[in-house]
């Protein structure tokens, strides 16, 4: 698993994922992310790594009064625009 800089990277990420949700790693894992982060040129990845666990694609809801800003009064809606609005994001109008 550790031969290359980009491969042994690739590596890490699944390591750190696996970690993060709770998986027993091995601890040589521990060693080689301190080894990308210590170096500058992967200081940046590694970083990524963790905000890219810490990540949620949750979606909001979007109040009454902003679909009228953005679609007008009194409302109209054609089937092309509303199918390209997720369902959750639309109010009980």
């Amino acid at each position: 698993m550790i031969v290359a800089p980009e491969p042994t990277f690739n590596h890490l990420i699944g390591a750190v994922r696996r970690d993060h949700e709770g998986e027993q790693v091995e601890e040589i894992w521990s060693e080689v992310y301190k080894w990308y982060d210590s170096k500058k040129e992967w200081k940046m990845k590694t970083s990524r790594i963790l905000k890219g666990l810490q990540y949620s694609n949750a979606v909001e809801k979007v109040d009454s009064e902003t679909i009228r800003d953005l679609y007008g009064r009194p409302l109209s809606f054609s089937v092309s625009r509303m199918n390209s609005i997720p369902s959750v994001l639309l109010p009980t109008l």
